[in-house]
Formats: structure tokens, C-alpha cells, sequence
């Protein structure tokens, strides 16, 4: 898979996740998973592989799936 697709797929993700999750604390909880799942990627030996498929823009598709997450997570509660 080239890494523009794989670009286009992580961008299709991150924008549906952070569209659908709605609740304040599962936008929370999924964010700091996802980051913290992305920083121990970051340092897996030998890189992230998955069905074949070399995926070296794996961990910073999560992080930043993390970050959006985490930095919006107030973005569906009312103001008051």
C-alpha cells in the first residue's frame, strides 16, 4: 500500500472518529489510549507490520488520532 492511501485512510479515520465520538469521557479515555499506544509503537524494533503490510506511519496516525481526540473532547458539551 503506498503512503499516500495509507495517508487517505488515516485522514477518512480520524475525521469519522472525531465526528461519532460524541461523550466526553469516551473521547477522553480513547485519546490517552491511543497516544500512549502510539508512544510504545514509536519503539517497537524492527518497525509495525500487519498482514504484510509495512506500516511505518502507523504510530503517528495514532498519535495524532490521540491528539484530536483528547484536544476536542469538550467540543460536544454545551456551553455554560
Amino acid at each position: 500500500m503506498s503512503d499516500v492511501t495509507q495517508l487517505c485512510y488515516a485522514l477518512i479515520l480520524i475525521a469519522f472518529m472525531d465526528h461519532c465520538l460524541k461523550p466526553y469521557l469516551l473521547r477522553k479515555w480513547l485519546g490517552l489510549a491511543l497516544v500512549t499506544t502510539a508512544i510504545t509503537l514509536l519503539f517497537v524494533p524492527g518497525g509495525l507490520y500487519w498482514h504484510e503490510l509495512n506500516l511505518p506511519q502507523g504510530p503517528l496516525f495514532v498519535l495524532f488520532a490521540g491528539l484530536t481526540l483528547v484536544k476536542g473532547r469538550r467540543k460536544f458539551q454545551p456551553d455554560e
